[in-house]
């Protein structure tokens, strides 16, 4: 299927905390979750049928691509930049994860954002300047 080569969900995570690999997984993974649950609500009708323009949702192979941002002000300033643009106009879901700060880091930080799933064309331009993790 075509469409399988270039859905992908990116999730942009912090290298300015020291989180450990294991909490670093539980982010990605939340962002994940919550971006898919988005975008798959976002993909039925009113009467719980898929909608034509998501056709491509459906046959999704899960692809996801943790990158990562400087810090916190970068994930802010890209939030800020595309929320509207993205989500609201273009239907891509954007998730941020706020640490609930039981384990590692103080309550209420920003760990990372997903974004997506979506073509990757539709949001290339936004992600393609960083870096793997």
């Amino acid at each position: 299927m075509e469409n399988e080569l270039h859905s992908v969900m990116f999730v942009l995570c912090r290298k300015d905390i020291n989180m450990s690999h294991v909490k670093l997984a539980q982010q990605v993974a939340l962002a994940s979750l919550y971006c898919s649950h988005k975008g798959m609500t976002s993909c039925l009708d009113r009467h719980g049928q898929w909608s034509n323009r998501c056709e491509w949702y459906r046959d999704w192979v899960s692809r996801k691509l943790p990158i990562y941002v400087i810090g916190c002000d970068h994930l802010q300033a890209l939030w800020d930049t595309h929320h509207d643009i993205l989500e609201r106009n273009q239907d891509i879901p954007l998730y941020i994860v706020k640490d609930k700060g039981y384990c590692q880091e103080e309550q209420e930080t920003i760990t990372c954002m997903g974004i997506g799933p979506c073509n990757k064309e539709d949001i290339k331009d936004i992600v393609m300047r960083y870096q793997m993790y």
